[in-house]
C-alpha cells in the first residue's frame, strides 16, 4: 500500500492545490487505517474494502482522522462526521435554504420570515433536513455567520436578509456586539 501511496504521490507532486494536498492526505490516512483498523480483514476483504471505498467516494469518512486543525467540507459531504465545533457560513436568504431549495418559491422575499404550508412544506422538510445534518456535526457548539451585504448577480450590492432557519425555534442568535 506504501508503494501504491507514493506512486499516487509522485504523480501529483508538481501540483500545490490544496484540494490535490487534501486528498493525498485523506488517501494516506485510509490506507493506513486498512493495516491498523481493518487489520483482522484477509487480503482479498481488504482489496474489496478498498475498492468500494472508492466506487462509493467513501474517502471521506476517514477525515475525523486527518490530524488538522481546520478542516472545511459541504454539509453534505459531512453527513456521519462530527467535530466539537462547527462553523455554518452564509447564513443568508438564497444561500441556506438556497434560491433553488425553499427561497425561490417563499412569499415573504424581503423578509426572510418563513410559514409553512400545504405548498412548501415538502421543500420546507428538504432545507431542514440538510440544515439539521449541518448543525448536528457539532460535539460542542456551531456558530452561525452571516453578512449584512450580498453581491447579486450583476455585481451590484444589497442588503441581505437572516435565513429563515436562523428563526426557527430553539436557535439563539448572538452579535458580535453581545460577545
Amino acid at each position: 500500500m506504501r508503494k501504491f501511496y507514493l506512486e499516487i504521490e509522485d504523480n501529483f507532486k508538481n501540483n500545490e492545490s490544496p484540494s490535490i494536498k487534501s486528498l493525498l492526505s485523506l488517501l494516506e490516512v485510509f490506507l493506513d487505517r486498512i493495516f491498523s483498523d481493518y487489520d483482522f480483514l484477509s487480503p482479498e476483504d481488504k482489496m474489496t474494502f478498498i475498492k468500494d471505498a472508492f466506487e462509493n467516494k467513501a474517502l471521506k469518512q476517514n477525515m475525523e482522522y486527518i490530524d488538522e486543525s481546520v478542516i472545511v467540507s459541504t454539509i453534505h459531504g459531512s453527513k456521519g462526521l462530527e467535530w466539537d465545533y462547527v462553523l455554518m457560513p452564509d447564513m443568508e436568504q438564497y444561500s441556506m435554504p438556497n434560491w433553488h431549495s425553499l427561497c425561490g418559491s417563499c412569499i415573504y422575499k424581503s423578509a426572510c420570515n418563513l410559514v409553512v404550508n400545504n405548498r412548501n412544506e415538502k421543500k420546507f422538510l428538504e432545507a431542514l433536513s440538510v440544515f439539521y445534518v449541518g448543525v448536528t456535526r457539532a460535539r460542542k457548539q456551531v456558530f452561525f455567520s452571516a453578512s449584512r451585504t450580498r453581491l447579486k448577480s450583476d455585481r451590484t450590492a444589497r442588503n441581505s436578509n437572516l435565513s429563515c432557519m436562523l428563526k426557527l425555534a430553539g436557535i439563539t442568535l448572538v452579535t458580535p456586539e453581545e460577545l
